[in-house]
This record gives structure tokens, sequence and C-alpha cells, in this order.
């Protein structure tokens, strides 16, 4: 028994991480144009350039045919409620709950979804796309990693850990399937 799935039904999930890079490209961009730590700036950019060239892959994918509207596959679902939360933190001003936020909730549910669909990806239909999934999972790996890293520079005051931890378990998680 096959686990992939049909064109339209892998579409709707190629759609659902389309609507994520496209937000988290404007959460992240607008950040890092207001974060007051350099570093956490930095990252902020690199995410957001990052989500913008993964939006334009997976839109890539999406199918042209008629009768096939590639903006209505375009949604949030499960991630809408994490998304609000954390543009919260960004109108809050709580750059570091905003990093620890991405680094610690969204990325691992994108990497999560990530390798929900491949593995329901066909073989022999949609190489291209579990190629560009893998590049997706690369790049997010690679930032969980260096956001990681950070975070346990920026936690060593016993005040900040306590405020990160708090802003990081107010927040929803993802339900993916």
């Amino acid at each position: 028994m096959t686990t992939w799935r049909s064109g339209d039904e892998l579409a709707v999930d190629v759609g659902r991480l389309c609507a994520v890079d496209d937000v988290l490209h404007r959460l992240l961009g607008s950040a890092a144009n207001n974060a007051e730590d350099p570093a956490i700036a930095v990252l902020f950019d690199e995410w957001s350039m990052q989500a913008a060239e993964h939006n334009e892959w997976l839109t890539d994918r999406l199918p042209f045919r008629a009768g096939f509207d590639r903006g209505a596959v375009r949604q949030l679902g499960t991630y809408r409620d994490l998304v609000e939360a954390l543009q919260h933190l960004t109108d809050d001003h709580n750059e570091v709950g905003l990093f620890a936020g991405v680094v610690e909730v969204l990325f691992p549910a994108i990497l999560d979804d990530l390798a929900q669909i491949d593995t329901r990806c066909s073989p022999a239909a949609d190489r291209s796309l579990q190629r560009r999934l893998g590049f997706l999972t690369s790049d997010l790996t690679k930032a969980v990693l260096d956001g990681r890293g950070y975070l346990g520079r920026l936690t060593t005051d016993a005040p900040v850990r306590a405020s990160v931890a708090s802003a990081v378990a107010s927040l929803p998680s993802v339900r993916l399937f």
C-alpha cells in the first residue's frame, strides 16, 4: 500500500508551506529592521530572505492547470494561531521571545511538516518537489542550530532565561496531521 497523496492533496500541503514562508518573510524582515540586538537582526534578515526563496521554490511546484486556484491553497491552516502569537511578540517588541519562538517552535514545526510531506510524495511524480523539500530541510536545520547556539548565549542570565521560557511556553503548538 502506498502512502503518497494525490496531486491536489499534495498541493494543499505545499500551499500551506508557501503561506507560512510568505508570512515568515514579512514577519522576520520587519523584526530585523527593528531588532536592537545586531546578531538577532542579522539572523532574522537571513531567515527572512530564506523564507522568500523557499516560497518561490515551493510556489513553482504548485500545479498550473485550468480550474486549479493556486491562491486558494496558500492558507496558513494549522499554523495560524502560532503565527498570530509570534506577531504579538513582535508587536510587544519582545525580540528575544520572538527569536526563541521561531527557533524552538516554528522552525521545528515546519521541519516536521517537511518530513511528513516528503513521506507522502510519489517517488516517480514528485522528485523535483522532494529535492526542494531537502533544500528547505537543510536550511531550516542549520537555522535551528544557529539559533539555538545564539539563544544559549542570550539566556545565560536567569531572568532572561525565565522570560524566554515563558514566551515559548505561551506559544500554541502546530498540529499537522
